[in-house]
């Protein structure tokens, strides 16, 4: 029996002063990122799926509302799906590229953020709830950058990496990723997106 979890990233959102949102309130998406969104909600719109979870930040609520509305579903949240944890919500953008995404130093983990493995094990856990609870069906779970990219690197490569650089090969805005289970254990994940101009049929 297969079950498939559609991992996806908010789509592009509103920041004008350019500061890091981190789990701060507001940020809803922006024109660019409706339009992200609106395209590839095309992926769902002939599939049945049995739920659609969101985490409750609004780039990622508005997100999960456009897919929900093609899939006739409604929106739950679930705090596991929620943005790192870290020191530096509100932080200007400039500062944030001097770190370039390594958010999990121990002097900033110190400080109230959370390690790379601790966003990894709180995904993990969603994940094989949903899979157990929707066993035979197709979920989708909007949620954020770095909580994707922990899952793939674990179950692509069985470990992670120290923190994922802005250079690196990262998951897209209103892009992300189906991960395929068989009786419980996982098989397979691939892109939703074969590339910006190609849809995988999954």
């Amino acid at each position: 029996m297969i079950t498939s979890i559609y991992l996806i990233r908010h789509g592009e959102y509103k920041n004008p002063q350019r500061k890091f949102p981190g789990r701060l309130p507001g940020y809803p998406l922006s024109r660019t990122g409706i339009k992200q969104t609106q395209n590839l909600s095309a992926v769902f719109e002939k599939k049945s799926f049995a739920a659609i979870y969101a985490s409750s930040l609004t780039r990622c609520l508005q997100t999960a509302q456009i897919i929900a509305d093609k899939c006739k579903l409604q929106v739950k949240t679930d705090a596991r799906l929620l943005e790192i944890k870290s020191p530096f919500d509100g932080i200007d953008q400039k500062q944030i590229q001097k770190l370039d995404g390594n958010f999990y130093q121990e002097k900033f983990i110190k400080a109230g953020g959370e390690s790379l493995q601790q966003v990894f094990e709180r995904m993990h856990d969603f994940i094989m709830e949903k899979v157990i609870q929707h066993q035979g069906q197709k979920v989708i779970a909007v949620t954020h950058g770095d909580l994707i990219m922990s899952v793939k690197s674990m179950y692509l490569d069985g470990r992670l990496p120290h923190h994922y650089s802005f250079n690196c090969d990262y998951v897209g805005l209103a892009n992300g990723y189906i991960l395929t289970f068989a009786t419980g254990k996982f098989l397979h994940l691939a892109p939703i997106f074969e590339s910006k101009f190609g849809i995988l049929d999954n």
